[in-house]
């Protein structure tokens, strides 16, 4: 331990590397400790800096990009997304915000999101939008980006966010998941569960409603051929059954 000036009653700045100074000036003569600067070592490094000679600058992570002027190491709490003593390592994936104590939403493909935000890195999976991927599809729509719409045969035109299958039944003269299949040949009706009736040409019938599209087969009428035709012949037929 060394001393200087006047009768050599003053000691050398204990933060002097070797504390040893010159005798007359007290300036160190081997240098500053790290994180302090000046002839007799008595200043700490200027804010923003740290380290030897304080050549070095706090990371820029830091908060304030304040730092502790011999470690480094933040002095205020890391900002979102960041984390470590000087702030300059990112959240590992799956993680963010806030000393990354967050966790990156289920919905996020790979579960991977922005280590300070939170958003998804990738696209929504099918069926989902929004920041995290968290909501559905608007009403109407669904698939990738929730851009495909509903069929228009959906009832109320709402139909599943991820497939776009129909919510409610079908209704008459179409079928499938997504309603967009007309009716089979001799089929109508809700789902086309209906069979078109014998008595039409070629069992042919409208798809929604089961009227007869060609025609009635042999003595029926009506829009669905129930119903017989009158004819002299029948009418003698019946009559002879009364007389009897």
């Amino acid at each position: 331990m060394g001393y200087y000036g006047a009768e050599c009653r003053s000691q050398c700045s204990m933060k002097c590397i070797t504390m040893e100074c010159h005798n007359v000036t007290g300036a160190c003569l081997g240098g500053c400790q790290i994180g302090y600067i000046g002839d007799t070592c008595q200043d700490s490094c200027a804010a923003g800096f740290y380290g030897n000679n304080c050549t070095m600058e706090c990371v820029g992570t830091c908060p304030n990009k304040s730092c502790h002027h011999e470690t480094g190491h933040c002095l205020e709490d890391c900002p979102h997304g960041y984390r470590g003593s000087r702030c300059d390592e990112a959240c590992p994936s799956g993680f963010f915000g806030k000393e990354c104590k967050r966790t990156c939403s289920p919905k996020c493909p790979e579960k991977k999101c922005d280590h300070v935000t939170g958003q998804c890195l990738k696209s929504c999976p099918d069926g989902y939008r929004g920041f995290g991927c968290k909501k559905f599809c608007p009403s109407g729509f669904y698939g990738k980006n929730c851009s495909t719409a509903c069929e228009d045969t959906c009832p109320k035109k709402t139909c599943h966010h991820v497939t776009g299958k129909c919510k409610e039944k079908c209704p008459p003269g179409f079928r499938g998941a997504k309603c967009d299949r007309g009716c089979p040949n001799s089929k109508y009706g809700p789902g086309c569960k209906r069979r078109c009736s014998k008595k039409c040409v070629k069992k042919a019938c409208h798809p929604k409603t089961g009227h007869c599209t060609i025609g009635c087969r042999n003595t029926t009428w009506a829009s669905d051929c129930t119903l017989r035709k009158f004819s002299p012949d029948s009418a003698s037929a019946s009559a002879s059954k009364l007389a009897s």
